[in-house]
């Protein structure tokens, strides 16, 4: 997350009332782990209906050095590497997009739902690019799911994963008419 060009330091600075326009609200968010040679090497993807609330939490978290946060342990290790932790949102852009005849936009993720579906994709392509995945994936049929897809990837390429992706989404709109 960059505050007037600069990187900010979200986890270690006093958060302003300028910063909170960029955080509050429901959000799909993930943290990047990028080393001190510039390549990015581990990513933790999550979701929240009131992101400053969890924001706070992830903070409180970092500065006890909690270890029982695999996020937190993460963070600290990349920093004391020379690496740095980039604050990143899910950007649907102005209008966002359908599917299955759904608006998905920023109005949209205050849908719980929405919001899953959102993460669980994000967490597939950075599968798909090799990014170490922080997530402690929860056993629900979402995540049997979101671990199919993953596996699905490893096997055939995000590429043939993503187009049998649109082909079962076809299926379903001709379904539901």
């Amino acid at each position: 997350m960059l505050v007037n060009g600069k990187h900010f330091a979200w986890h270690r600075a006093a958060l302003f009332k300028a910063h909170t326009n960029l955080i509050f609200g429901p959000k799909v968010y993930r943290w990047l782990l990028i080393s001190s040679t510039g390549e990015q090497e581990s990513v933790y993807i999550g979701e929240s209906v009131m992101f400053e609330n969890r924001l706070n939490k992830h903070r409180l978290r970092f500065r006890e050095q909690n270890v029982s946060s695999s996020l937190a342990r993460a963070m600290a290790d990349c920093e004391r590497r020379g690496g740095i932790v980039e604050l990143q949102f899910l950007d649907l852009g102005v209008d966002g997009f359908l599917l299955n005849c759904q608006p998905i936009n920023a109005k949209s993720l205050n849908d719980h739902e929405v919001r899953l579906m959102m993460e669980n994709i994000s967490i597939i392509m950075a599968k798909a690019t090799n990014l170490r995945l922080i997530n402690k994936l929860r056993e629900s049929a979402g995540s049997r799911a979101v671990r199919w897809i993953m596996a699905y990837a490893d096997k055939h390429g995000a590429g043939a994963t993503l187009e049998m992706l649109k082909s079962y989404q076809k299926t379903l709109n001709k379904r539901s008419l």
